[in-house]
């Protein structure tokens, strides 16, 4: 497992970034605040490039079946208490058009 690494906060962001916009230099920043140039250039780019000081939201995975696919699904169980995950698969490939393995589908009904 890679090693887990903490985040700065905004305010120790905010502050960087106004101490730059000020004249500070990277050098000049990481002494006096007691971190690396690396960490200081980092927090300085990322504001320049996206205006922005807050971490960017991670993109979900696209998911295989919609919601109303899923309340479809659930209805063909409620019908038919004995058809099981394979089978269901089967079911939502050949009428919803969506293909995904029974462990999907028993994940989605859980």
């Amino acid at each position: 497992m890679s090693r887990q690494r903490s985040q700065t906060s905004i305010e120790f962001r905010k502050l960087v970034i106004k101490r730059s916009n000020d004249g500070k230099s990277v050098r000049e920043l990481a002494e006096t605040i007691g971190r690396s140039r690396s960490t200081v250039h980092d927090i300085i780019k990322l504001f320049k490039t996206n205006k922005q000081v807050e971490n960017k939201l991670k993109a979900a995975r696209n998911k295989i079946c919609t919601d109303a696919d899923n309340r479809y699904l659930l209805r063909k169980v409620k019908d038919n208490p004995f058809l099981n995950a394979p089978k269901l698969a089967v079911v939502a490939e050949n009428e919803l058009g969506k293909k995904s393995s029974a462990s999907t589908i028993r994940n989605l009904h859980h």
